[in-house]
């Protein structure tokens, strides 16, 4: 099993430089076809007519190839383009974070509060049909209009070309100011372990590097791991940071599984590999 089944995933490497714009909405160089107000784009083809999300796309569209498709959910001011998973476990999935092995200039790095929780998606990488191509991180204050099913998705796979090792789904929540995050009635869908997201981090705040958050007296572990942003403790056990760009106290720079091992991932779901979040 591929993590985007109609995806073509081929091994991209390393990541690319990043994006200076949210892909689309506010100022991106996409191609989609423009339209009159008579004759608009079929839903989710153009901004003139974007989807409130993945899951009503394929509701609206059934049988949809996997691709970038414009949305604009209700907290969101204009329409941006998203990856759309349609295939994987009934489709309508949205990709709103994801991690590679390696690469620099990822959109997490550095990224304060503000940000953190509002921006549409960001995109460091070549933003195509390819989830080895690119990374991406959408705002936290966006995952809920997102996800009319309140499902959330994490999937993994220790390196480039591999299949998904590990995937796990479940009902999910972000609440309070902090956006706390609250998983339920979970699945495994790939794979035998359990993520640490969900054996570490539920019931977690969420924290950025000038927002601290965590349950670490002395450190503040999102400065400390690169000014990543996760919902930390003391300080992770599966994060789809691992040790960030810095590769700090000799974490690789990748998303890890389960654990907070040193080495590059194995398919037991330990050590740094490829990670995405999606909802629907």
């Amino acid at each position: 099993m591929q993590v985007a089944t109609s995806a073509g995933l081929s091994g991209a490497g390393t990541t690319a430089a990043p994006l200076a714009v949210a892909f689309g909405g506010n100022g991106s160089a996409s191609t989609a076809a423009r339209s009159d107000h008579t004759h608009p784009s079929p839903p989710g083809d153009g901004a003139d007519n974007p989807a409130t999300s993945c899951a009503a796309l394929l509701t609206a569209r059934p049988g949809i190839a996997s691709n970038f498709y414009w949305l604009k959910p209700s907290t969101a001011a204009v329409a941006f383009r998203s990856y759309c998973d349609m295939v994987t476990d009934g489709g309508g999935w949205t990709l709103l974070w994801s991690n590679l092995r390696g690469g620099r200039g990822k959109p997490v790095t550095e990224i304060p509060w503000h940000t953190a929780i509002n921006t549409l998606p960001l995109y460091s990488g070549t933003p195509i049909p390819n989830l080895e191509s690119f990374t991406v991180y959408t705002g936290l204050s966006h995952w809920s209009a997102l996800a009319p099913g309140k499902l959330l998705r994490y999937s993994w796979a220790n390196d480039y070309g591999s299949p998904v090792d590990q995937s796990y789904k479940c009902t999910f929540a972000l609440t309070g100011t902090n956006y706390t995050l609250g998983l339920s009635a979970c699945s495994q869908l790939v794979g035998s372990v359990v993520p640490g997201l969900v054996s570490s981090h539920n019931g977690r705040p969420f924290s950025t590097y000038d927002k601290d958050n965590d349950s670490d007296p002395s450190n503040n572990c999102a400065a400390w791991y690169t000014n990543t942003p996760f919902w930390y403790f003391n300080c992770w056990s599966g994060s789809i940071n691992g040790g960030g760009e810095g590769s700090t106290s000799g974490h690789q720079n990748g998303a890890h599984w389960s654990g907070s091992t040193t080495g590059w991932g194995t398919d037991n779901g330990l050590g740094a590999g490829n990670g995405w979040m999606f909802v629907k």
